[in-house]
Formats: C-alpha cells, sequence, structure tokens
C-alpha cells in the first residue's frame, strides 16, 4: 500500500485496489469515511463524470440490502395482486383469456 492507503478505513483501501486507481482521489477517499455510517461497508468504487468535474462513487452492501428487500416486497405484491385477479377470474369479472394474458404478464415480473 502507498502512504495515502495507509490512512484509510481497510474497506476503502481494498475497493480502491479493486478499482485499479493508478493516482489521484486521494482526497475524496479520505472523505469518504466521514459521509458513511460507522457500519456501512464499501464493496466497490467507481469514478466518472459529472458536469464540469470527475466524481466519486462509493457502493455499499447497504444498495444490495435495499435492493433484496424491494424485490422480495415487489414479489409478494405480484403475488397478491396475481391472487386478486383469480378472485375476479372466478366471479367472472375477468375471463379466461384476460386472466391469463394478465396473470402471465406478473409472472413475467418476478
Amino acid at each position: 500500500m502507498t502512504g495515502d492507503e495507509d490512512d484509510l478505513r481497510p474497506d476503502i483501501a481494498a475497493a480502491r485496489l479493486l478499482m485499479r486507481l493508478t493516482s489521484g482521489g486521494g482526497r475524496e477517499l479520505r472523505r469518504l469515511e466521514w459521509v458513511l455510517h460507522d457500519d456501512e461497508t464499501v464493496e466497490r468504487l467507481a469514478t466518472g463524470i459529472h458536469g464540469r468535474g470527475v466524481g466519486l462513487l462509493a457502493l455499499t452492501e447497504r444498495l444490495r440490502e435495499r435492493i433484496a428487500t424491494s424485490a422480495a416486497a415487489d414479489g409478494a405484491g405480484i403475488i397478491e395482486q396475481i391472487r386478486r385477479l383469480g378472485a375476479l377470474h372466478e366471479t367472472g369479472i375477468l375471463t379466461d383469456e384476460e386472466f391469463a394474458t394478465k396473470k402471465a404478464e406478473l409472472l413475467r415480473r418476478l
């Protein structure tokens, strides 16, 4: 590690090595620790152009947790929609074709 990396939190230093940065970003990397929650772990880093400058994006495990929670909630919502469609189909409000079409559409979203 270089001297700059010795000052970094271990997760940030590891993500920096995965990024393969040859130089630069030291100031932003040192500031990163101050914007993260104490229990938040950096998994990857990326740079990109924003406006007229270059920025640093830190991907943490919290994003993965939110996506997993959101996907589970979406799945439960889709299953509930299929149940409601089934009830409408049983009462004759939806035809066999309408029910099958909408059910297939919802299942593709799972």
